[in-house]
């Protein structure tokens, strides 16, 4: 089962943008899909074929932002924003990263940047889905003040693993989103 985040914006605060010299952070635009597409497998994702992402883009509220270098044109990330099945609640989704690019601290603006754009879309609460072996994602996620999940047994054990393996704290919540005690590892 994979790990669950959950970021309330109306509570925690989005941090400020900050664009890296020599990239732009922009929405994918008609003319992007086949670069997108090369990306998925790049970051560990299924492959999809234009058909596919044609209808992923047309399901409800989908954004998907990236970051691209100025110099070449060349996609060095991508998340989206879209509509989840939770009323009220938006979900960050497919992180993907050029292998060219990483290692260059863009994880944390093209988060921010989907973020933001989750909030223009004016949902409550935003979700994350991710695994336990995505550790710099994970570390950036904590960092920007998203919530652990505790929506299963074992969330606990595997979410205090993450905390030491990083040694970051966090404050995770149930199920409903209910905060619960912080956790303290650094």
């Amino acid at each position: 089962m994979q790990l669950k985040m959950y970021f309330f914006p109306e509570r925690d605060e989005i941090p400020q943008l900050e664009v890296p010299e020599g990239f732009e952070i922009r929405a994918l635009k008609h003319g992007d899909e086949e670069q997108y597409l090369a990306m998925r497998p790049m970051s560990g994702f299924t492959e999809w074929d234009r058909a596919k992402l044609d209808e992923y883009l047309n399901g409800p509220a989908k954004k998907v932002m990236l970051i691209v270098d100025k110099a070449s044109g060349t996609f060095a990330q991508a998340a989206s924003a879209e509509a989840y099945i939770e009323e009220g609640t938006g979900q960050f989704g497919w992180l993907l990263s050029n292998p060219a690019y990483r290692g260059r601290g863009l994880g944390r603006p093209i988060s921010i940047a989907t973020m933001q754009a989750l909030k223009e879309v004016g949902f409550k609460r935003f979700v994350i889905f991710t695994d336990d072996f995505r550790v710099p994602a994970l570390r950036i996620y904590l960092k920007l003040g998203w919530h652990p999940v505790y929506h299963a047994d074992d969330m606990e054990g595997r979410w205090d693993a993450i905390g030491k393996q990083l040694q970051l704290d966090f404050t995770p919540t149930d199920a409903n989103g209910i905060l619960l005690p912080p956790r303290r590892f650094s």
